[in-house]
């Protein structure tokens, strides 16, 4: 904080777009004075203030429905991954088994009757985002965030055990 004091005290001495010193534009009523321009100047001028983490980056990934091998994510230990996910996926159309054979979102359908008689489903949600990390597999659904406790590989993939008859996707944002 001493710091940050210091580097204001020493800014104060220059001067931004309008004549406003950093000083000034820290008043607010001197706010309404500034250009959008100005403003975001002065912002960008003092962004080296502020800790950001040069680590940190979101890729987005369009996942199909009929993947069975998902999309594989390097993770380290320490790691935080936010998983942001939308968009619909269909197992089997034509299919008639009652409330699974439907278009669902990346929360799956937690009443099919498939959650409790397949064992490859781990009794998460049919046709639900989820993950394997480190052997275990985890419900993702719309939004998750994990910590990684060691080295490895975030697979993301449709809770379903045959992938070939799926259709529809999901657009998942990853952020690490």
């Amino acid at each position: 904080m001493k710091l940050l004091k210091n580097l204001f005290s020493v800014g104060a001495m220059f001067t931004i777009y309008n004549g406003f010193s950093l000083k000034e534009a820290a008043n607010l009523k001197n706010l309404k004075k500034f250009s959008v321009f100005s403003f975001v100047s002065l912002i960008s001028s003092v962004s080296f203030l502020f800790p950001t983490d040069a680590k940190a980056e979101t890729r987005t990934y369009k996942l199909l429905a009929n993947n069975g091998q998902g999309i594989v994510i390097p993770v380290s230990q320490g790691d935080v991954i936010k998983i942001n996910a939308s968009g619909q996926v269909h197992t089997h159309p034509g299919g008639t088994v009652a409330g699974c054979d439907i278009w669902t979102q990346p929360s799956g359908l937690k009443n099919c009757i498939y959650v409790s008689q397949r064992p490859e489903l781990d009794g998460l949600p049919f046709m639900a985002l989820v993950g394997i990390l480190n052997g275990e597999k985890i419900y993702i659904g719309s939004n998750k965030t994990i910590q990684c406790d060691s080295d490895g590989e975030l697979v993301l993939l449709v809770n379903d055990w045959v992938y070939d008859d799926n259709t529809g996707s999901l657009k998942v944002k990853v952020k690490n």
